[in-house]
């Protein structure tokens, strides 16, 4: 299974930005390229040339007319490609006289291609689940009757929250079913993605920051936004990584003399926003184990990494750090278990 990841945070930290440093890792380490999907804009990836020059191939999901069955393809590793297919020529009668070749895109599987990729980076979890709600409500819309009427269909266990129609066209709102349809999916989506396999290395996700209530204590926490609140606090159990992004502002004094430096913090750590002792907690969590922590503090210490814009300055440098740790920790082992073997035969 590969490696899950999230970040989230509010907008302009730089969550777009991170898909620049890992994908230029993932491509240096394996040579693999990435797959990005997303429903808004990818134009800090497109500007450093990564999908012109074929590191990144990048797909927006939200016009989609099938949206909730093209991610689950997407989940499974389809991927949009260009086919040429028949299309019947119809005379002024709609009767079929013959048929033409037309170029059409398709969201198809295709194995040879898959394997060439190392990284998923899906942007953003919550503006998906937000597509997910209004694809739901313009689906029940257009459906019509036997009579030629239009009628709201009912995706959701209570159909639209409310109905208004006006010169024939239908409003609705979303019902609780639909909030528990897209909670649900998403979560399949989560799991699903981690499930590709072969040469996908990393799924990072991304979102902006919501609040929800942790399971033990039922506190309000910060956390990874979907929709709703019903699920929030629990999308860090879904991934490896939690990463909370905090934009430290530039800060100068009257003389415009710089007392803070602007940076950006991907905190690994539970934390409290910067300045504030009480009050909710960010959500973060790191997946190295027990034996590693102190490792990790060592290498970022404060419980964050802090992200620039240079090679291995990006959030690259957690996975370069871990990737090497990695091996440190296999030849602890290795070492560890020679020394125990050694003594058992002396004994």
């Amino acid at each position: 299974m590969a490696d899950t990841a999230i970040a989230y945070s509010d907008s302009g930290a730089g969550k777009t930005s991170i898909c620049v440093s890992i994908a230029k890792w993932v491509y240096e380490l394996y040579g693999l390229t990435t797959r990005l999907i997303s429903v808004e804009g990818w134009e800090p990836v497109a500007n450093e040339g990564l999908i012109q020059a074929g590191i990144v191939s990048a797909f927006n999901v939200s016009s989609q007319p099938s949206l909730l069955s093209a991610m689950r393809k997407l989940s499974r590793g389809y991927w949009p490609k260009i086919q040429e297919e028949e299309v019947p020529t119809l005379d002024g009668n709609g009767i079929v006289i013959g048929s033409t070749k037309k170029k059409v895109r398709r969201i198809v599987e295709d194995k040879n291609e898959l394997a060439k990729v190392g990284l998923y980076f899906v942007e953003t979890a919550d503006g998906i689940a937000d597509a997910f709600m209004r694809h739901i409500i313009k689906e029940e819309t257009i459906e019509e009757d036997d009579r030629g009427k239009l009628r709201v269909k009912s995706i959701g266990p209570q159909g639209s929250s409310g109905r208004y129609e006006e010169d024939g066209e239908v409003f609705g709102g979303n019902s609780e079913g639909h909030y528990n349809i897209v909670q649900v999916e998403m979560h399949n989506l989560f799991t699903a993605f981690s499930g590709l396999g072969g040469n996908v290395k990393l799924v990072f996700w991304t979102s902006h920051v919501g609040t929800g209530k942790t399971k033990r204590t039922g506190e309000t926490c910060f956390c990874p936004l979907l929709v709703g609140e019903a699920k929030n606090a629990l999308v860090p159990s879904w991934v490896g990584e939690c990463f909370h992004l905090e934009d430290i502002p530039l800060v100068m004094d009257e003389n415009g003399q710089v007392i803070q430096q602007k940076q950006v913090r991907a905190f690994y750590e539970n934390h409290r926003e910067n300045g504030i002792m009480e009050g909710p907690q960010y959500r973060c969590k790191s997946r190295v184990g027990p034996s590693d922590i102190d490792a990790l503090h060592e290498q970022f210490p404060g419980g964050f990494i802090n992200l620039g814009v240079g090679k291995g300055e990006g959030l690259d440098q957690y996975y370069r750090w871990l990737q090497k740790r990695k091996g440190e920790s296999a030849s602890e082992m290795k070492k560890w278990k020679e020394e125990i073997d050694a003594s058992r035969r002396t004994a």
